[in-house]
């Protein structure tokens, strides 16, 4: 969500910024402004995805978030996106959106359902509700992905077709990832902790998966081959893939509706 609405932004040549905690990571306690040498490791794996995919874009890493949010002002940005806002009940937004997932074991860790009723838009994954409450005067609409391309690990174009392939990722829901992959031949799937910082080991053990099940090929998210692009050589079986958010309303329209 926070990479759709920072296109929407970009594409309407507004001058804005994505203030995220950067969990995990090396920056989280001090806080950073994102630099190009900044590993995963620095600024989190989320944070590395968001800032390839957008180059030139201020991004703001720290649990300060206001601080964040002032340094952004200082330099010129007129809208601030706050990823993972919810738990920062202290900054007041001007345009809400939750997602909830009500299938999921832990979604209520960030999308309290007492929040549900405050929010100006509520989607829902795929369809469910799960008795949520909606209040009258807000929106609700649903969201899922779509995979828009997958790629070799040089960053060019990779058509798994009919292949067998053994899928794995570290996701908050993992199980999302292995039924997206299911308009695959998929043979198997390996998951791990969200955050997982992946070892040679992790790499061993996912070839001899993969030769088990008669596999050719590797396949994970883009967030997971940030944390392994390093590990792996020249050769190795992996292919990655990029998705978006897929919303069943206008969401161009309505962030623009409130950033003029």
């Amino acid at each position: 969500m926070v990479l759709e609405i920072a296109e929407i932004l970009k594409e309407s040549r507004k001058k804005f910024s994505i203030v995220t905690r950067g969990y995990g990571s090396l920056s989280e306690k001090k806080g950073t402004i994102v630099k190009d040498h900044h590993t995963w490791k620095e600024i989190g794996d989320e944070v590395k995805m968001i800032s390839e995919e957008l180059p030139g874009v201020d991004i703001f890493t720290g649990r300060n978030r206001k601080k964040s949010i002032i340094n952004s002002i200082r330099r010129g940005n007129k809208i601030v996106i706050l990823d993972d806002g919810f738990q920062s009940t202290n900054i007041k937004k001007d345009l809400k959106i939750m997602m909830i997932n009500p299938e999921h074991d832990y979604f209520y860790l960030r999308n309290f359902k007492f929040m549900a009723s405050e929010e100006d838009i509520i989607l829902y994954y795929k369809g469910g509700k799960s008795g949520y409450h909606i209040r009258k005067t807000g929106d609700h609409g649903y969201y899922s992905f779509e995979f828009t391309s997958f790629q070799t690990q040089e960053g060019l174009p990779a058509d798994p077709g009919g292949l067998p392939v053994y899928g794995f990722s570290a996701l908050g829901d993992n199980d999302r990832f292995r039924s997206d992959l299911d308009e695959l031949n998929l043979k198997g799937f390996k998951s791990f902790n969200d955050h997982h910082e992946y070892t040679p080991d992790d790499l061993k053990l996912l070839i001899r998966e993969m030769k088990n099940v008669k596999a050719e090929f590797l396949i994970c998210t883009y967030k997971d081959f940030i944390k392994i692009s390093d590990l792996i050589k020249d050769g190795f079986p992996l292919i990655y893939v990029k998705n978006r958010i897929k919303c069943s309303f206008d969401l161009k329209g309505y962030v623009l509706s409130i950033t003029k």
